[in-house]
């Protein structure tokens, strides 16, 4: 008889849950901090590259509509910072990715909440909550993808 032969399973390198969802977190909300007000900046120089007045340069940043194309295109950089947290969080656990990618989610939604909620409407938010945590979960299905890869 031939007895079938099966590589030893290679051992989990587990992280730390709190590491993995504290960094995640930084790199959520602080990237997107940092990397939001770079944006702006560059969108303030923008206009006034077009002749802007300060004042109009400022009310024209305070009463951006949600809907714009500088928006949305913010809101997808976001989107990107949380992709990026999602897989570090991920990687840094090793372990159930999902779990702790969830949990992460729920903070940056959190976080997102607070700072933002009252500037977009109710369907606006919601929108936002899911892109959000869709997000945070696809950068941990990459992570996950990329360990079955390997």
């Amino acid at each position: 008889m031939v007895e079938s032969f099966s590589p030893p399973a290679l051992p989990v390198n587990k992280g730390s849950p709190i590491k993995a969802i504290a960094i995640g977190a930084l790199v959520d909300i602080i990237g997107s901090m940092i990397i939001g007000s770079i944006y702006v900046i560059h969108y303030g120089i923008l206009l006034s590259i077009r002749g802007l007045s300060i004042e109009k340069i400022l009310n024209t940043i305070e009463n951006i509509d949600p809907h714009s194309t500088f928006s949305i295109i913010g809101s997808s950089i976001g989107c990107l910072v949380s992709l990026l947290a999602g897989y570090l969080c991920a990687r840094i656990v090793n372990y159930s990715e999902y779990k702790f990618a969830s949990i992460l989610g729920l903070i940056s939604v959190i976080f997102g909440l607070a700072i933002g909620g009252s500037y977009y409407p109710t369907a606006g938010n919601l929108i936002l909550v899911v892109l959000t945590f869709a997000s945070v979960i696809l950068g941990a299905y990459l992570h996950v993808k990329s360990k079955v890869e390997t």
